[in-house]
């Protein structure tokens, strides 16, 4: 989905209350590393949850790559993490363990954070996507073992370094060594399922993730969860011939929402059209598997007689499927959702952090209605 600056966004008072976690102690701390390069344990946490309980993962420590980050012409090192799912073989469908990452609202992550996506789904087994992180990162991991299943969704509240590439041992059949950050994460909600039943916490404000990492621990999805996102681009021929034909109505009904379902309508379209994308690629080994840029097309209406902004939404398919054409009406009092975040993802409206700024900068243009080429990042 598209990402939102968190800039100038105020975080809800649900989220501060995570802030009051006191400093940490060193040596109260459990890091969950993996043997073998620096990933969460997922399988370590899940086995101490379920001989200790929650309250000895309430707060954790893991290592983070620090990878070089590109904005422009600038460059900054920056610890990361990544979106992973590994599928399971021995218990069925889905996948075992998986990690989502969310911003610093528990939404998608901004898309100036991501540093690469995976273009092959056949490499479900490693990173389906790097992004920069920082303390008020949020990111979920879930484990699944045949009955038991747990998700847990933490909050980044300390980072520092754990390891210079110095101290690395020299290994001559791999990349130079990179530091690795150790980033010290708090328990901001949880649910477990286990043959006794089910129990959890999740706040509210946090039930988009959770979701996301249930759906991805129960499908079979090739495609990252929160970072398959699309972003503003100039417009093109076919971006507008594409727009003229949505008021035409080329596009068969028009399916109107809220921004809240808008926003997760036009993220199930993705998932479909990549999934689509993915099953005609080439098996071949000596044929380059690589899904092309999925492109969407958003037009933007001012009514000014009923103080609204009208958005519509075409992402054109090439499998035979026909594609949906999606309204949302914006206004002053659902720009907004309930935890005072942008209903809808900055990028599908100008950048823009409030409704009084989005309509100023519809009406200082000439057009009535203006065009959005919008294309993923991959």
């Amino acid at each position: 989905m598209i990402s939102m600056d968190n800039s100038e966004v105020q975080e809800p008072s649900l989220f501060i209350q995570f802030d009051e976690v006191e400093s940490p102690v060193e040596n109260k701390i459990p890091m969950f590393k993996s043997e073998r390069g620096f990933n969460i344990n997922i399988a370590e946490i899940a086995k101490t949850i379920y001989e200790q309980g929650i309250d000895a993962v309430r707060l954790i420590a893991i290592p983070s790559v620090v990878r070089e980050q590109h904005r422009g012409d600038d460059r900054c090192d920056t610890p990361t993490l990544s979106e992973v799912g590994v599928a399971t073989v021995s218990y069925g469908t889905g996948f075992e363990f998986c990690q989502v990452i969310a911003g610093t609202d528990a939404r998608p992550v901004n898309i100036d954070n991501v540093l690469f996506v995976n273009n092959d789904p056949a490499n479900t087994g490693i990173n389906h996507g790097t992004i920069g992180v920082g303390i008020g990162t949020y990111f979920a991991i879930g484990w699944k073992r045949r009955a038991d299943s747990l998700t847990l969704i933490y909050r980044v509240i300390e980072c520092e370094e754990y390891l210079s590439s110095e101290n690395q041992p020299l290994d001559r059949n791999k990349r130079a060594a990179r530091p690795i950050a150790k980033l010290t994460c708090s328990l901001a909600g949880h649910s477990t399922r286990t043959w006794r039943g089910e129990s959890g916490d999740v706040p509210a404000a946090l039930a988009a993730l959770h979701g996301a990492t249930e759906e991805r621990m129960t499908s079979d999805y090739s495609v990252p969860v929160y970072m398959d996102m699309i972003r503003m681009i100039s417009s093109t021929d076919a971006s507008r011939a594409i727009a003229s034909n949505m008021k035409q109505g080329a596009y068969g009904p028009i399916e109107s929402c809220t921004p809240e379902t808008f926003r997760r309508k036009i993220y199930a379209e993705i998932v479909s059209v990549r999934n689509s994308q993915y099953a005609d690629l080439p098996t071949s080994g000596d044929t380059k598997r690589k899904v092309g840029p999925l492109h969407a097309v958003e037009t933007i209406e001012l009514d000014r007689e009923l103080n609204l902004i009208r958005i519509e939404m075409v992402i054109p398919r090439t499998d035979g499927l026909s594609p949906v054409h999606y309204r949302t009406e914006v206004t002053a009092d659902n720009f907004f959702d309930l935890d005072s975040r942008i209903a809808l993802e900055r990028g599908l409206v100008l950048k823009c952090s409030s409704f009084e700024r989005f309509r100023t900068e519809l009406e200082s243009r000439r057009d009535p209605i203006i065009s959005v080429h919008l294309t993923s990042i991959r």
